[in-house]
């Protein structure tokens, strides 16, 4: 697991343990599974990562109920040990 500094939708600073990345078979979008503090509570998130025009990388969200539903199954998949991730 590694850490990361996001800036997030308020431009506050944020650190960001990355958990995992991975794509979806027949797409080049790669995802990220990770973990941000909130005090007492760690939340999780999956996003997709978007390259902006200067370089660098954006965490989306993903808003299509269908890619949502392949990205879910993939993670089941992925932590079921049924695929193997790097």
């Amino acid at each position: 697991m590694s850490k990361v500094t996001v800036v997030n939708e308020k431009y506050e600073f944020k650190d960001v343990d990355l958990i995992l990345t991975f794509k979806l078979e027949n797409s080049s979008k790669e995802y990220v599974l990770y973990s941000i503090d909130n005090n007492a509570n760690s939340n999780i998130f999956v996003s997709y990562i978007d390259k902006t025009e200067d370089g660098h990388d954006e965490l989306k969200d993903i808003v299509d109920t269908n890619e949502k539903k392949l990205v879910v199954d993939a993670l089941k998949r992925i932590l079921k040990g049924d695929v193997f991730c790097e």
